[in-house]
């Protein structure tokens, strides 16, 4: 019966954690979308593993660099501003 306990206690806090990790993607959505004028990808990682520990997000972003497209104009794949 103890295990039942612990278990249903464990999983109560791991649904806690995940809501927290939402919550503060939705509270810091504009920061993790940024200002890349190329945005080519934005990757989010929740670590939620161990109940005792505290939960974290990793957010990874991908972007083609400017100088880049302005030397190679003609590539139809970086003529796309996402910033507009």
């Amino acid at each position: 019966m103890a295990y039942k306990v612990k278990y249903k206690e464990e999983k109560e806090e791991l649904i806690e954690h995940i809501k927290s990790c939402g919550q503060s993607i939705i509270d810091n959505a504009e920061k993790i979308v940024g200002d890349y004028k190329f945005d080519a990808g934005t990757y989010i990682e929740l670590h939620v593993g161990k109940c005792d520990e505290s939960p974290y997000i990793s957010v990874t972003k991908d972007f083609i660099p400017e100088r880049f497209v302005e030397k190679e104009k003609g590539i139809k794949n970086y003529e796309r501003d996402f910033r507009k």
